[in-house]
């Protein structure tokens, strides 16, 4: 699975994939990964895709990605022990 977003600015609760994924141009963010890219959103960008946005922004302005119309993804974490140990469950909401 491709890595979630670390961020001290945005909660990410779930995530989109990119028109033509796996075969997109968007690349996973973090150093040294080349896995494929998702976008990923809070909780305010999943209100709009669920009103029909497809086009979000990152953290800047430089690049804008379109998402597709396959549904809001969401992994259910684990919580024990004042942390996080892992992402068990994957969800789907369809937009209809």
């Amino acid at each position: 699975m491709e890595h979630h977003p670390r961020s001290n600015r945005t909660e990410y609760i779930a995530y989109l994939f990119p028109v033509g994924y796996p075969n997109s141009a968007l690349i996973c963010g973090i150093k040294n990964c080349e896995k494929n890219g998702l976008i990923w959103i809070n909780r305010n960008e999943m209100s709009d895709y669920e009103e029909g946005e497809r086009i979000f922004s990152g953290l800047t302005s430089v690049v804008k990605m379109k998402a597709d119309d396959s549904g809001i993804h969401k992994k259910e974490m684990v919580h024990r022990n004042n942390g996080y140990l892992s992402l068990e469950r994957e969800t789907l909401s369809r937009v209809t």
